[in-house]
């Protein structure tokens, strides 16, 4: 996608217009340009600020005075046009709101976004660790004393779940941070001896409930979600195929 396209496309992409190929395009060109980047959080930002002035924004108090005094049949006409009023008021409040609210994470989005990024991540990072990415193998990572604990602290304040998957033949390969929505995604990748991999995202957004895991089938990965231990955040566990996700689920009691 070029930046003309881009630039065309950040309000629908905010406004959650585009399909769902689109808003990954979209995200992928916001990733690699930092001037389209910089238009997007423009926007954002801009529309954070309207908010805020709309939603402090009260009626004058001569205007609710009159109202509160209109009574009794000759004041019928002013009712009338009074109530038309209240009405256009409310209606463009209600646009507003919707047009300058950013629109919420989808989950089914975040899944095709997250399948993308297992392609992009699951061969790990041997060879190439860098500020924003490990990797623990003994040639790549000598310090054996908790390294991906310590590369998170340096990205982020709080606590990060790993969820070691031993117990299903999987060993860590690697770790990296990524900007989603303005916050930082950790991920890890585990693989086991047959060359599978599973890949695993803490969003700072809370989108499964408690009760049940948010399972996606229909994307070119299995996606599971799930509340992570922190409140407000979820976890995101990405296979490679189903059966992958089926044992996962079951040796989880997810079932």
């Amino acid at each position: 996608m070029k930046c003309h396209e881009a630039k065309h496309r950040v309000d629908p992409f905010m406004d959650g217009e585009l399909s769902v190929p689109e808003n990954l395009q979209v995200l992928e060109h916001l990733n690699l340009c930092r001037a389209c980047a910089a238009v997007y959080e423009g926007e954002k930002a801009l529309r954070a600020a309207l908010k805020a002035q709309l939603g402090s924004e009260k009626a004058p108090r001569s205007v609710v005075d009159r109202l509160s005094r209109v009574s009794g049949p000759a004041a019928e006409p002013d009712r009338r046009r009074w109530g038309a009023l209240a009405a256009a008021v409310f209606f463009v409040t209600l646009a507003a709101a919707l047009l300058f609210t950013p629109p919420a994470e989808i989950p089914r989005l975040l899944a095709a976004e997250v399948s993308a990024k297992h392609d992009e991540t699951r061969d790990g990072f041997c060879g190439r660790t860098g500020p924003d990415r490990l990797c623990v193998c003994p040639g790549c990572c000598p310090d054996r004393d908790r390294p991906m604990e310590k590369f998170f602290k340096r990205h982020v304040p709080y606590d990060v779940c790993a969820h070691d998957l031993a117990k299903l033949g999987y060993a860590f390969a690697g770790a990296t941070i990524w900007e989603h929505r303005g916050s930082k995604v950790c991920w890890t990748i585990q693989q086991d001896g047959k060359g599978r991999t599973v890949t695993h995202a803490l969003v700072a957004t809370p989108l499964a409930r408690p009760s049940a895991p948010l399972v996606f089938r229909d994307g070119p990965h299995p996606v599971v979600m799930k509340p992570a231990g922190a409140p407000g955040m979820t976890c995101v566990f990405i296979f490679d195929d189903a059966a992958e996700a089926d044992r996962f689920l079951a040796a989880m009691g997810m079932r």
